[in-house]
């Protein structure tokens, strides 16, 4: 007979977010997950990248309608963020940018004029220093005790096909958004099993930019982190029909 260990290890509980795409957000889905979050009550937050869409300063032929957007979408990120924190007081923030955040850096590389402009870093834009939200660039490291953290810059046609070309990458376990998928894909190497996660999207999944409805998922992943320890347990959680539905409790507008 297996030994059954009756005691249960202290653990940090973890949320991963990713690509809300403010101005084109899914209202339900972020309210569903603040409703989550309260419950939840994790530790540590993390939103890895496209929280904001930057259309304006796309390089891409534009759509006049949409181009004047780019204060209204700060506001709502801003306000986000400013929500998220009255949610988990205590928690630790982290917001890591994406690519879409990346179009600022290059759009102000363009211009050298105004590039050390302070206003318009990230961090003023979003008022990331007065809410204790902990800033990382698109091209910057972020390991939770040694799990890759980050946005993504691999694109697979299938959910999972990009967690496995990202396993494939890093050789490390860890997460990215970008797809706008739910997947997960393991591997076995010698004496380890890694693992790598594709994060879903909280943005809206039948854009008016789209012609028909893209393979997206809205959901989040969340982890229970044993204390002192990298070893850990993840969950993903799929967003459907308005509702969440995680250890018999149902969250729904």
């Amino acid at each position: 007979m297996p030994r059954v260990r009756r005691s249960v290890p202290s653990t940090e509980k973890v949320i991963f977010l990713s690509d809300l795409h403010f101005p084109h957000h899914d209202p339900a889905a972020i309210s569903l997950v603040l409703s989550f979050i309260r419950w939840f009550e994790p530790e540590y937050v993390y939103i890895i990248g496209d929280l904001l869409d930057f259309y304006a300063l796309s390089s891409f032929s534009k759509d006049p309608n949409r181009t004047l957007e780019l204060q209204k979408e700060l506001d709502m990120a801003r306000e986000f963020l400013t929500v998220l924190r009255r949610a988990c007081p205590d928690a630790e923030i982290f917001f890591r940018e994406g690519n879409h955040e990346d179009r600022l850096q290059r759009y102000l590389k363009a211009h050298p004029e105004i590039f050390n402009l302070r206003a318009l870093t990230m961090d003023s834009l979003l008022n990331l220093t007065e809410l204790n939200i902990h800033h990382y660039g698109y091209r910057e490291d972020l390991f939770h005790k040694g799990f890759c953290v980050e946005h993504g810059d691999v694109v697979r046609k299938k959910s999972a096909y990009t967690a496995a070309a990202m396993l494939e990458k890093r050789v490390k376990s860890g997460i990215t958004g970008h797809t706008h998928r739910l997947g997960v894909h393991y591997r076995s190497l010698r004496d380890q099993t890694l693992v790598w996660y594709e994060n879903g999207c909280l943005c809206q999944t039948k854009p008016d930019y789209i012609i028909g409805a893209p393979d997206w998922q809205q959901g989040f992943t969340i982890g229970h982190w044993i204390e002192s320890s990298q070893r850990f347990v993840l969950d993903q959680i799929c967003i459907t029909n308005q509702k969440i539905f995680y250890q018999g409790v149902l969250f729904k507008l």
